[in-house]
Parts: C-alpha cells; sequence; structure tokens
C-alpha cells in the first residue's frame, strides 16, 4: 500500500509539474507575443511620424527654394514697396464708399422680393410649360 500510495504522489507530482512547466511556457510565449505586437504599433507609429516629417521637410525646402526666386522678390517688390517693372503704368482705382451702402442693400433685397414672387409657379406647372412650349 505504502507503494501504491509513492508511485500515485509520484505521479500527481510529475502532472503538477508539467501541467505547471505547460503553462509557464504558454504564459512566457503569450507575453513575448504581446511584447512583439506593442514594439509593430510603435514602430508603425514611429514610422508614420517620419514620413509626416519627411513631408514637412520637403514642403519647407520648396518654400526655401521658391523664397530664393526671382519671381518672389518681384512680388514682394511689388506689394510691399510698391516698385513696377520699367515700361509698366500703375494705375490707381478709386473704391467706392460705403455712405450708400444701406441703400444698396434695400435695393438688392427688393429685386431678390421680386424675383422669388415671380418665381412662386408650382412645379409642376413648369414642366407642363416647359414639355408644352
Amino acid at each position: 500500500m505504502n507503494q501504491n500510495f509513492k508511485t500515485k504522489s509520484t505521479t500527481i507530482l510529475s502532472k503538477i509539474l508539467i501541467y505547471s512547466l505547460i503553462g509557464y511556457t504558454f504564459f512566457m510565449v503569450g507575453r513575448s507575443v504581446w511584447f512583439n505586437f506593442q514594439l509593430k504599433k510603435q514602430t508603425d507609429t514611429i514610422e508614420q511620424e517620419i514620413v509626416e516629417v519627411q513631408a514637412q521637410n520637403k514642403n519647407l525646402e520648396n518654400l526655401i527654394l521658391y523664397y530664393q526666386s526671382d519671381s518672389f522678390r518681384e512680388v514682394e517688390a511689388r506689394k510691399k514697396l510698391g516698385l513696377k517693372k520699367p515700361g509698366e503704368v500703375a494705375v490707381a482705382v478709386p473704391v467706392k464708399s460705403a455712405s450708400n451702402f444701406q441703400s444698396e442693400v434695400q435695393a438688392q433685397q427688393q429685386q431678390v422680393a421680386e424675383k422669388s414672387a415671380e418665381v412662386e409657379i408650382s412645379n409642376w406647372r413648369l414642366w407642363w410649360q416647359y414639355f408644352t412650349k
């Protein structure tokens, strides 16, 4: 009986040890898979940031090239300094004053009201007129 108990306890202990090792192995594999997943996610994020920074860098390089060009210098000289090319004539265009702004707004509102009054024909009647003309 004592021999039988020893073999059963040895068998049970060996099964517990084997199951523990299997469980530990699954735990370690799962942990390494999770760690690899997190690293992949971080790598993708960093690669996306690299692409964005490269695009910004390219845009800034293009701006630098534009700012160094003669066309930019010409545009800025015209805008900020009021310069012109030889042979060009500067023309001053008078700006309308806003003194009669209210009367213009009222006139436009009245025109819109007149047009909307004319358009109150029903849709089916408009189609009828379209096909019968």
